[in-house]
C-alpha cells in the first residue's frame, strides 16, 4: 500500500570481524550493485559483508514504489539493524513521511500478535507480516485479512487493511508484524510506522 523514494537498510556490526550476510527479498524486483557485482531479489542471490566493530552499511534502492521489506539478514556476531526510507507515502494520499525503525530480531518475534485500533485515529490502519520461515500460515479473524496465498517463503510480506477493530493475528511459525497509518491530504496527514511487539514477549 505504501511507494516511496530510496528505501533503506542500516546495518551496524558490535563486534570486529563481523560476517554478514544479506538476502534481498523474494519477489520484490529489487536491484542492488555493490562491490562491482549485481543482486537481485529474482535470483535469490546473497551478498557477504566483513564489517569491523562500529562500522556501517547502508542498502539502498533509489527506485521509486520499491521495496526492502522482506530482506534477510544473518551474521556470526551480534547487529543492529534499522530500516526505513528517506520519504514514504501510504495508500496513495498527499502527505509523506519519514520512516525508520530499529529491526526486532528473529528470535525475539512470535507467533501471536494483538493488533491494536487508535483512538480517534483518522487515518486508516494497515499491517504488515513478514515471514521468517517458509510454509508459514496465518490466521486472524479480520474481513480484510487476506486469506489467499498465505504459504508464503522467509522474507515474504503479507499486507492487509484498513482495519476498524482490534484482532489477534496468529502464526504456526515466528513472523513479525508492522502497523501503519496511511497518508491524508490534511495538514496533519503524514504517515506513520511502527512494530509489534508479540505477545510472548510481553511481561506479567
Amino acid at each position: 500500500a505504501g511507494s516511496g523514494q530510496a528505501p533503506q537498510v542500516g546495518i551496524m556490526s558490535t563486534n570486529d570481524n563481523t560476517k554478514v550476510t544479506v538476502r534481498l527479498p523474494p519477489k520484490k524486483g529489487v536491484v542492488i550493485t555493490y562491490d562491482g557485482t549485481t543482486y537481485t531479489s529474482a535470483d535469490n542471490n546473497e551478498m557477504t559483508l566483513d564489517l569491523s566493530q562500529f562500522e556501517t552499511f547502508v542498502l539502498s534502492t533509489p527506485a521509486s514504489g520499491s521495496t526492502l521489506l522482506g530482506t534477510y539478514i544473518t551474521a556470526n556476531e551480534r547487529l543492529a539493524v534499522f530500516a526505513g526510507a528517506k520519504t514514504q507515502t501510504i495508500n496513495a494520499k498527499a502527505q509523506n513521511g519519514h520512516f525508520v525503525e530499529q529491526m526486532i530480531p528473529i528470535g525475539r518475534q512470535g507467533k501471536t500478535f494483538v493488533v491494536p485500533t487508535i483512538p480517534q485515529q483518522t487515518n486508516d490502519l494497515f499491517f504488515s507480516a513478514v515471514i521468517t520461515r517458509p510454509g508459514t500460515l496465518l490466521s486472524s479473524a479480520s474481513p480484510n485479512f487476506l486469506t489467499t496465498e498465505v504459504y508464503r517463503d522467509a522474507g515474504d510480506t503479507v499486507e492487509w487493511g484498513p482495519v476498524s477493530t482490534p484482532q489477534v493475528v496468529k502464526g504456526t511459525e515466528y513472523f513479525g508484524m508492522t502497523q501503519f497509518s496511511s497518508s491524508s491530504s490534511t495538514a496533519n496527514g503524514a504517515p506513520t510506522s511502527w512494530n509489534l511487539i508479540p505477545v510472548e514477549n510481553w511481561n506479567n
